[in-house]
């Protein structure tokens, strides 16, 4: 189908951008107060007592840490040997034929338009019975082989040596900075070749080189070292260690390396990072939601002479800015609610104060 591009088929377009943009503004307010009002992992977790002391930690409604050794059952996926893993994710991809669908411009009756070109071309794709199903690779008569490699999911839940007893978690246990899977030889049952990230069953498949028909595997996980030292924060009793249970009611269970200074400061850091993604969708959400609202006006901005896209652009550039700080400030307003009231307070008695020295010196 061709999309018009002249002046009236884009004002069309960007009136249609408008209702988008109602949208995405509030949106962005939504998404700014998750970011700092969500609970966190770190600040529920936050004074956790040591186990010594956790008859004193169920009083204060605190979690309490406990620093031992990972054990669990060893698990593997037919090319990983069965090991230390606590998760195994394959995903299995193949070097395939893909229809794609493009566009182009070209001019008709005087008029831009745009008209789909439709091609087929080689990559690695995870669904390849699917990727050749288009006017592409049907016009090339082209269509993949049968996939012969599978994903793949498993996990096992782990347990914490600690003082000489063997104490299972609940299956909420999440984890943090722990290693991944790791591909070298000596975990593999077979001998198989592995380029980057990723394994190949055919010797003669790899990344620089593939053709038709090549399958690879690559892994996400999460795995452990038997002779590691690892830090458990959450609520233990009746011979196993449970979430932390917060006020809001969601149970907390979080395991890492390391001592308890360690995990927590891992914590802080996830925490930390989300917190700033959720910022920065918040402000591209404002940002697109502004840019669509006046999109007709920047439309029309755009054929003015000498002025034209620059303009457009350097509006774009303002709109985004102002979305950053409208945010920022959206942040802080709602953060730190507390002392926005209460610096109103303390300025509404000066106010009163000074009005009355005033008056007092004017009688």
């Amino acid at each position: 189908m061709s999309e018009p591009t002249d002046f009236f088929g884009k004002m069309k377009e960007s009136l249609k951008g408008v209702l988008v943009g109602i949208i995405l503004i509030p949106a962005s307010f939504v998404i700014v107060f998750i970011a700092s009002q969500r609970e966190q992992a770190s600040e529920v977790l936050e004074g956790a007592m040591p186990f010594e002391k956790a008859a004193e930690a169920a009083k204060e409604k605190k979690a309490v840490y406990m620093t031992g050794k990972l054990q669990a059952e060893p698990i593997g996926d037919g090319y990983l040997k069965p090991g230390p893993y606590l998760s195994i994710n394959r995903t299995a991809q193949m070097y395939a034929y893909v229809s794609k669908e493009e566009t182009k411009e070209v001019e008709k009756n005087g008029k831009k338009e745009k008209e789909p070109v439709y091609k087929c071309v080689e990559e690695w794709t995870s669904n390849p019975g699917k990727a050749d199903d288009g006017k592409g690779c049907r016009d090339e008569g082209k269509s993949n082989p049968g996939q012969t490699l599978s994903d793949f999911s498993t996990g096992v839940t782990p347990s914490l040596i600690f003082d000489g007893k063997t104490w299972p978690m609940a299956d909420s246990v999440g984890y943090t900075n722990m290693p991944g899977i790791d591909l070298s030889a000596d975990k593999l049952s077979g001998s198989y070749t592995v380029d980057g990230s990723y394994l190949y069953t055919d010797s003669t498949c790899n990344t620089t080189s593939p053709r038709i028909g090549c399958e690879r595997l690559s892994y996400s996980g999460t795995s452990y070292d038997p002779a590691g030292e690892y830090t458990a924060l959450g609520t233990p009793g009746n011979g196993r260690i449970d979430g932390f249970v917060a006020d809001s009611g969601d149970s907390y269970l979080r395991v890492g390396p390391g001592k308890v200074e360690q995990v927590m400061e891992s914590l802080n850091t996830e925490d930390s990072i989300m917190t700033i993604v959720l910022f920065a969708a918040s402000v591209l959400c404002l940002g697109i939601g502004l840019s669509m609202l006046v999109g007709p006006f920047l439309e029309l901005i755009e054929y003015i002479p000498l002025i034209g896209g620059f303009g457009a652009g350097l509006i774009r550039v303002i709109l985004f800015i102002s979305a950053f700080v409208v945010m920022g400030l959206s942040f802080l307003l709602i953060e730190y609610w507390y002392l926005v009231l209460l610096l109103f307070v303390v300025g509404i008695i000066a106010a009163i104060v000074i009005a009355k020295k005033r008056k007092t010196a004017a009688a």
